[in-house]
């Protein structure tokens, strides 16, 4: 029989794991550009996201990014989106489309899309295909998953 008790004390271990490993890899990049990396994260759609969306700055945070409020200046930004509103959709996607210029001035530049609209099917091909910039994106799993699926972009 397994035991949830161990399942969850490993599952706590390996996202420890990772999170050691991203404060690393964000330790080592702010000493090679000398200041601090910025995360910016905006919500499209319901208070649903407003929270998950604090809890990935909270994450952000623990990994060693600041908080921005101006995306021009962020190393690191996330649009956590809702698929309940298409209006919140097409913002999202508008808006992820408007980074191309930082990205161009920025290579080191991470750019995510979170949230429910990613789990969407006839969302996901028009995201991989569309977005070439978007290097992580993730249904809304919980935002323990975020140091996990950073690490694996190093």
């Amino acid at each position: 029989m397994k035991n949830k008790y161990n399942d969850n004390v490993n599952d706590i271990q390996s996202q420890n794991q990772y999170i050691d490993r991203v404060r690393k890899l964000v330790k080592d990049k702010i000493n090679r550009k000398g200041e601090p990396l910025y995360a910016y994260v905006q919500t499209f759609g319901c208070q649903q996201n407003e929270a998950d969306s604090e809890k990935i700055m909270g994450t952000a945070n623990m990994l060693g990014y600041e908080k921005t409020d101006e995306m021009n200046s962020a190393d690191l930004i996330i649009f956590n989106t809702c698929a309940v509103r298409e209006h919140a959709e097409l913002r999202a996607l508008s808006k992820t489309g408007e980074l191309k210029h930082l990205k161009a001035k920025n290579p080191d530049l991470l750019v995510g899309l979170w949230g429910c609209m990613v789990s969407q099917e006839h969302r996901k091909e028009d995201i991989k295909n569309n977005i070439p910039m978007l290097i992580l994106w993730r249904e809304p799993i919980c935002c323990t998953g975020f140091p996990k699926y950073y690490a694996m972009l190093w």
